[in-house]
């Protein structure tokens, strides 16, 4: 496991996600507008190419919805890419207020151990997810994306997925957040800090 900074587009999130609790998201923003959002526990990630493009396939092909559609969407979304495993709120504060994300990149098994320990002592707020191993993690993540889980759609792939800035983009474009967060946003012309 090891300790990045990821600007919003390099994230990957199902579209489905709602950032739900106002609250939340206030106060990781205050946190973040105020700079000090590093001190705050990291989102969790995991790289999404993590599983090989040879793997990939053999495993999609055994879907009942198995498309060329699906191979050519995870080969063109997944290069250079990190699907966010935790960390929705943090992500869109640290987007808003023009920060890194910062972020743990999960690299093997043991990493999803050493996370619930972490949890344990504090360091975490909650990992919520039960998988034992990191390809499943992945392959959970995937299915999501697909609908696997509520009856899959191949005309939703591209639907069903979008970068942590363009979430942010559209919470701003539908005024779906308070109207400090969408002033600060539209604000100056700051880059995103590379990785």
């Amino acid at each position: 496991m090891k300790k990045i900074k990821l600007n919003p587009d390099q994230i990957i999130v199902p579209k489905e996600y709602k950032l739900g609790n106002t609250s939340i998201l206030q106060i990781y923003f205050r946190v973040f507008d105020k700079k000090y959002g590093e001190d705050f526990p990291y989102a969790i990630v995991v790289r999404s190419d993590f599983i090989s493009k040879e793997d990939r396939k053999e495993i999609l092909e055994k879907r009942p919805h198995f498309s060329e559609e699906i191979l050519s969407f995870f080969e063109a979304k997944i290069e250079s890419k990190y699907y966010l495993i935790d960390g929705n709120h943090k992500s869109a504060a640290a987007a808003l207020t023009r920060s890194p994300v910062y972020c743990l990149e999960l690299e093997t098994d043991e990493d999803l151990e050493d996370i619930r320990e972490m949890v344990e002592r504090g360091e975490l707020f909650s990992f919520p997810r039960t998988e034992k191993s990191l390809e499943k993690l992945v392959f959970a993540f995937e299915d999501w994306i697909h609908g696997y889980n509520i009856g899959y759609e191949s005309s939703k792939i591209r639907r069903n997925t979008q970068t942590v800035k363009e979430r942010v983009d559209e919470l701003v474009s539908n005024k779906d957040i308070p109207n400090y967060m969408i002033e600060r946003y539209l604000e100056g012309n700051e880059k995103w800090i590379t990785t």
